[in-house]
């Protein structure tokens, strides 16, 4: 029999072997040293089992947390991608709207070109011209008297 560490312990495997080279008798003070060394054994194993409990807790606990902050995260990202829908449906509406008023421009434009161009001169004459009239002589002969 081997007394490997990574091989459990067999008491009774260990009693036939003493049995054997003692004449089928294990003395007193070799029982109780391997008693002590399998209760040594015992508490180090206890102290490993509560230690590794300890740090499953942490891990779950960090889990927990993790998880919990990735879940925040998703909330973040898809709350951030909603406003960045409504942005982008509010940019293109202003964009819809500003090519609607540049149509509107455009043809305002087109209008204005088919008018005659009129200079600050010609501009200041007719307002000459609409001086030198009274407003006697500007009123339409048609109109009923007052």
């Amino acid at each position: 029999m081997t007394n490997e560490p990574n091989q459990p312990f067999n008491i009774e495997e260990w009693l036939a072997i003493q049995k054997k080279g003692f004449g089928g008798k294990i003395s007193r003070e070799v029982f109780i040293a391997k008693m002590k060394d399998l209760g040594q054994e015992i508490e180090q194993l206890k102290k490993n089992q509560t230690a590794l409990e300890t740090k499953n807790k942490k891990l779950e606990e960090q889990s927990t947390i993790a998880q919990s902050d990735l879940t925040s995260r998703d909330q973040i990202i898809t709350q951030t991608q909603n406003k960045l829908t409504e942005q982008e449906k509010i940019l293109q509406s202003k964009e819809e709207q500003l090519q609607r008023n540049l149509l509107v421009l455009q043809d305002k434009d087109n209008e204005l070109q088919k008018r005659p161009d009129i200079t600050k001169e010609k501009f200041q004459e007719l307002v000459n011209n609409q001086e030198k009239h009274s407003d006697q002589d500007l009123k339409p002969n048609n109109l009923p008297a007052d």
